[in-house]
């Protein structure tokens, strides 16, 4: 797999906002400074129980302007650094946002959100249309341009394979295992096939998530806490280091639970499960620990992934 992957796209399916705001607007009372990250993976057999680890290390550095985030710096677990994210405004509502070449455009129509454009090196690639039940984003439509799919070489499809599967999740880990779950799709086909992204929503948190591309649709269902989400009303997508991934950024509250499935034709996937559980500081977290377990063959592989969340003075 390459590291990166064409996160203008990805921007966008993290959008999320309060309903009582101007969408594309994100000023929180408490702001994060820094995010840390963590891995412990357990792989258990009948025999044998071997643990692998990522000690905790600085994962993205937030730099504001006011009430205003300007830019994220991101590591790797060797502290390298990594995707740098430039944030522009029109006033304090978000107009784009630029990383190695790459931009994402939005465009409002009143109070809501209405278009975003992709573009790389200044040629657009992409646009999605955003549509609305109420004041709440209920389904975003991805079309990518087809002069530049043709022209599509093996380095750009490098960068943008597997993008169909980054969409809008409450949860980065989500993204990993519907990849593997899509591993039988051509990089081509899974990198410029246009989709479909649906939202059920319960009061301001995601209840349902229909995601559709060539002949899979995966379906999540969440459940929350209710404590506050830092990310709430957010652009933005997260780097670890090895994948671009969405980070929980689309509801007020944090996700307890998720529970994905897919489908292919007659094909009926399992159904994947992660559980999260929270330390607090009043009511926000300052520390998330993701709980995965899988089975692939005699071994069971439970995978902890920890976060922790650092918030200015």
């Amino acid at each position: 797999m390459k590291k990166f992957f064409i996160l203008s796209v990805i921007l966008l399916t993290v959008v999320t906002f309060s309903s009582c705001k101007k969408e594309g607007v994100y000023t929180p009372d408490k702001k994060i400074s820094k995010i840390y990250k963590a891995k412990l993976q357990k792989i258990e057999n009948l025999t044998l129980t071997t643990e692998e680890r990522t000690e905790k290390y600085l994962a993205e550095s937030w730099e504001w302007s006011g009430n205003l985030l300007k830019r994220i710096e991101t590591y790797n677990s060797d502290g390298d650094l990594g995707i740098i994210f430039d944030f522009y405004y029109d006033g304090k509502r978000l107009s784009k946002i630029e990383y190695d070449g790459y931009r994402a455009s939005y465009e409002y129509d009143g109070r809501k959100l209405n278009k975003i454009e992709y573009f790389l090196n200044d040629e657009r690639y992409c646009y999605c249309d955003v549509k609305h039940d109420g004041k709440k984003i209920s389904e975003f439509d991805f079309h990518y341009l087809e002069d530049f799919s043709k022209r599509s070489s093996v380095s750009n499809i490098d960068k943008m394979i597997d993008i169909s599967l980054f969409m809008f999740l409450p949860t980065p880990e989500d993204s990993k295992r519907i990849r593997a779950a899509h591993k039988n799709a051509t990089k081509l086909e899974t990198a410029m096939s246009d989709y479909n992204i649906k939202l059920e929503w319960d009061g301001d948190n995601i209840d349902k998530l229909t995601y559709k591309t060539l002949d899979w649709i995966y379906i999540s269902r969440y459940s929350y806490d209710d404590k506050i989400n830092p990310y709430f009303g957010l652009i933005k997508s997260s780097y670890d280091g090895e994948y671009v991934n969405p980070t929980s950024l689309c509801n007020k509250n944090n996700v307890t639970k998720e529970m994905l499935k897919y489908t292919s034709g007659s094909l009926t996937g399992e159904t994947y499960v992660t559980d999260n559980t929270y330390d607090y500081d009043g009511n926000l977290p300052t520390k998330k620990t993701e709980t995965f377990i899988e089975q692939e063959g005699p071994n069971t592989y439970t995978s902890y992934y920890y976060t922790y969340y650092v918030y200015k003075d």
